[in-house]
């Protein structure tokens, strides 16, 4: 798999891949850049 592609494929078959790869070292970094590529909850406040 392509980093860009650990992106583009649903929750369910990411984790599929992570049980059926978690000794794999790519599968690790996979989930790093999923991790970083998730869009942040921001919330801002004025008081």
């Amino acid at each position: 798999m392509k980093s860009n592609h650990y992106t583009q494929i649903s929750n369910h078959e990411f984790k599929q891949y992570l049980i059926k790869n978690k000794d794999n070292q790519e599968a690790f970094y996979a989930y790093l850049v999923r991790k970083q590529k998730q869009p942040k909850d921001i919330m801002i406040g004025v008081d």
